[in-house]
C-alpha cells in the first residue's frame, strides 16, 4: 500500500535567507561614496606655493652645487692626485668625508651665531666660504710646494663651513618664504636648483680650464650673495614676510 504523506519539507528561505538589497554577499544597504575633494595644492610639485619667493634667492641654492662640483672635479680630481700621487684615492676619500664632518661640527656653532647675529648673517658667511673656495682655487699654482695635507686641507674646510650654513640656516630661511603648509615645495625647489646647478657644472667643467672654473664658481657665489641680500630686503618689505629673522632655525 502507498505510504502516507510525511510532513512538508522546510522552506529553503528559512535556512538560507537572501541578502538584503545591497552589494552581493555583504548584506549592507547600498550607500553612495562621498565625493573626493579636489587636490587644491600638490605639495610635491616644486613650483606650487602660496607666496612665491624672490627669484634671486635661488642663486644661493645653486651656489652650493657649483662649489661642490668645483671641489670634486678640480680639487679632488686633480690637485689631490698631484699632491698624493699613488695614495690619491684614499686621500680624496678622507678629504671628502672631512667636508661632512666639518659641517656637522659647525652646526651648533651656526645655531649659536644665528641667535646672536641672526640667520641671514650666518647664511652670508656660508656663501662667503664658497666664494673663498673659488678664490683659493684661482690662486693655486700648478706646482704644489707645501706638504700635501696642508695644501689641500683649506679647500675642504671652506666647503665644510659653507655646507654647515647651507644645510641648516639656508633651508630654514628659504622655507620661511613659503607658507607654513608649503614647506615640501620649498625643499623641492632647493633640491631642483642645487641638482641642476651641480649637473650643469659637472658637464661643463671638463671643457674649461682651472681659472675659468674658479671664475664661474666665484661669480655664482657673488651673485648668490647679492641676490640673497636683495631677496632679504624684499621679504622684509613685503606684508606678511618673515616676522623675525633672528629666530633659532630649530
Amino acid at each position: 500500500p502507498p505510504l502516507p504523506p510525511g510532513p512538508p519539507l522546510p522552506s529553503a528561505r528559512r535556512h538560507f535567507p537572501l541578502p538584503s538589497p545591497g552589494p552581493p554577499f555583504l548584506g549592507a544597504p547600498r550607500t553612495a561614496a562621498p565625493p573626493c575633494p579636489p587636490l587644491s595644492r600638490p605639495l610635491s610639485h616644486p613650483l606650487r606655493h602660496s607666496r612665491p619667493p624672490p627669484p634671486s634667492s635661488l642663486a644661493a641654492q645653486a651656489a652650493f652645487g657649483v662649489s661642490a662640483a668645483l671641489l670634486g672635479y678640480e680639487v679632488t680630481g686633480k690637485l689631490v692626485k698631484q699632491a698624493f700621487g699613488a695614495d690619491a684615492v684614499l686621500a680624496g676619500s678622507l678629504c671628502s668625508a672631512l667636508v661632512s664632518a666639518v659641517a656637522a661640527l659647525l652646526q651648533p656653532v651656526s645655531r649659536a651665531a644665528a641667535k646672536r647675529v641672526g640667520r641671514p648673517a650666518v647664511l652670508l658667511a656660508a656663501l662667503l666660504s664658497f666664494a673663498a673656495l673659488a678664490a683659493l682655487v684661482l690662486a693655486t699654482s700648478d706646482g704644489l710646494a707645501a706638504p700635501a695635507f696642508v695644501t689641500v686641507l683649506p679647500f675642504y674646510l671652506l666647503q665644510g663651513a659653507g655646507r654647515a650654513g647651507y644645510e641648516g640656516i639656508n633651508k630654514a630661511l628659504y622655507a620661511d618664504t613659503f607658507g607654513p603648509t608649503d614647506s615640501p615645495a620649498a625643499f623641492s625647489n632647493i633640491v631642483l636648483a642645487n641638482g641642476a646647478a651641480s649637473a650643469v657644472a659637472y658637464f661643463t667643467f671638463p671643457s674649461l680650464g682651472r681659472h675659468a672654473m674658479a671664475y664661474a664658481a666665484g661669480t655664482c657665489a657673488a651673485v648668490a650673495i647679492v641676490g640673497y641680500i636683495a631677496a632679504e630686503v624684499a621679504i622684509q618689505r613685503t606684508p606678511g614676510g618673515r616676522a623675525n629673522p633672528r629666530v633659532d632655525p630649530a
